[in-house]
């Protein structure tokens, strides 16, 4: 069965989808993250881990076109996922 992404999902590098997931809208998730078969992803989350995990909520602004852009394609990515990501093992 096929995996099923939504809208202003960021996918990193080197990440492994397993069958039938579903990743809802405005999700993060984070480079090397191994999605087991059937995970369901709620939306606004960063997920990361082998196996993957929901470590927390995405920033204000993901989804939001730059400033000056006027919808041309720009989108910002919220809030600082420096230390979220760190703590990923």
């Amino acid at each position: 069965m096929a995996a099923s992404v939504g809208d202003h999902v960021f996918i990193g590098n080197d990440v492994v989808v397993g069958n039938a997931c579903v990743i809802a809208e405005r999700v993060k998730v984070l480079d090397g993250c191994v999605m087991p078969a059937a995970m369901q992803v709620p939306s606004g989350v960063v997920v990361g881990g082998t196996p993957a995990r929901i470590l927390g909520e995405v920033g204000d602004g993901w989804g939001v076109a730059a400033a000056g852009t006027l919808g041309d394609g720009e989108w910002l990515e919220g809030g600082d996922l420096r230390a979220l990501i760190r703590s990923v093992k």
